[in-house]
């Protein structure tokens, strides 16, 4: 395993990655990268794509996370 990004619409803050980082506790693992949500304010929109673009949840923002993850294994 070269890396491990985890992807969630949630706060980072005690999310998915903080789960999956506690699961692996102890067991020597590869980078992690959090795509979610920084700590801020909720938001409204028209859509659920424009609030994906505004927290940086897009497909493009997912797969950025993996190749910067690559590019450092």
């Amino acid at each position: 395993m070269r890396a491990i990004v985890t992807a969630e619409e949630h706060n980072l803050a005690g999310g998915m990655g903080s789960a999956v980082v506690e699961a692996l506790r102890g067991v020597r693992h590869a980078p992690v990268e959090f795509v979610g949500v920084q700590d801020s304010f909720g938001r409204s929109a028209e859509n659920y794509e424009i609030l994906l673009q505004h927290f940086g949840l897009t497909a493009a923002a997912v797969a950025d996370a993996v190749e910067r993850l690559l590019q450092v294994t």
